[in-house]
């Protein structure tokens, strides 16, 4: 058995689960306060705003799920949902960005290629053209970084510190992938998880306080 086959143990298995319910509860907490917002912005901003939290809604959930079932058929699929929801999440939080300060900077183009690389991504996935993970990886990467060739649009439309959280929460992601690839390490996907909290967090305070409107 090499060092990527190493089986979960029942501690580990623990923390995965825990941490990705923890998520959950978040987003549900948050959900009077996002009502809240939808109620009092234009539609574009009410739509960006489920986009973004039902795509950590589905993240966080399917993640939970997949680290608490036993291992078998169902747990596989699960796995496949969970995957293709960091393409949705990718997508929903550049959604409520492009259909609000970014809306009249080209932010239309950015939106649809998000969703046509997620799209392709998650086709990818359920196909099975995206087997091996250094490969995922890379693609999550690229799929997340491409909105940097928008550069322009964001010093335009948004405030900075707007920018900033968006910019904090993609180096939490991507600096926790070190980990999610390291399969071989305990608790390295548990830190993984960490990370992806971290990330959420500021995103969605680009979002809420700087994107919805």
């Amino acid at each position: 058995m090499s060092a990527q086959e190493r089986p979960e143990s029942q501690a580990e298995r623990f923390a995965n689960t825990a941490s990705a319910a923890i998520g959950v509860l978040m987003a549900l907490a948050c959900l009077p306060a996002l009502l809240g917002v939808v109620s009092r912005v234009s539609v574009y901003g009410a739509i960006g705003a489920w986009v973004f939290y039902c795509s950590v809604l589905l993240l966080y959930t399917s993640s939970t799920l997949y680290h608490a079932l036993p291992p078998g058929e169902l747990r596989r699929k699960v796995r496949l949902l969970d995957h293709s929801a960091i393409f949705i999440l990718i997508a929903g939080t550049y959604t409520p960005i492009t259909l609000g300060p970014l809306r009249e900077h080209g932010g239309y183009w950015l939106f649809g290629l998000e969703w046509v690389l997620a799209a392709l991504g998650i086709a990818m996935k359920v196909s099975g053209s995206l087997r091996f993970g250094k490969i995922s990886n890379v693609i999550y990467l690229l799929v997340a970084w491409i909105g940097l060739l928008w550069a322009k649009p964001f010093a335009i439309g948004m405030a900075m510190p707007g920018i900033a959280w968006i910019l904090a929460g993609g180096f939490f992601y991507s600096g926790g992938i070190v980990f999610y690839a390291a399969k071989h390490r305990p608790y390295a996907h548990f830190i993984w998880h960490l990370f992806v909290l971290g990330g959420t967090v500021c995103h969605a305070v680009a979002v809420f306080g700087y994107s919805v409107r």
